[in-house]
């Protein structure tokens, strides 16, 4: 679902595909994941952003439904395509 939603946007696959390679997070790359993580945030999604370029899911097995995936990622697409993360700054503070 990523590659079709998201690659079209800018985003590419940052960390393995293989589960067994991966954990219990998602890396995506994008140029501007910095903006994204502060959209994200205000859209009630909570990301990790790494430097330089690296948005991070986690999702705890636990307690994490199919319909939050689903929830997140469609707002992640939904703020690529409206174009809201360019109102946040391009800088990011020393500690996210």
């Amino acid at each position: 679902m990523s590659d079709a939603w998201l690659a079209p946007h800018g985003f590419a696959l940052a960390s393995p595909r293989a589960g067994t390679r991966r954990g219990g997070h998602v890396t995506l790359h994008h140029p501007r994941a910095w903006q994204y993580s502060q959209a994200l945030r205000a859209a009630g999604v909570v990301p990790d952003f790494r430097t330089p370029d690296r948005l991070r899911l986690g999702f705890g097995a636990l307690y994490t439904r199919f319909v939050d995936v689903y929830t997140g990622l469609a707002r992640l697409r939904a703020i690529a395509a409206s174009g809201s993360h360019l109102d946040y700054p391009e800088r990011h503070a020393r500690v996210t």
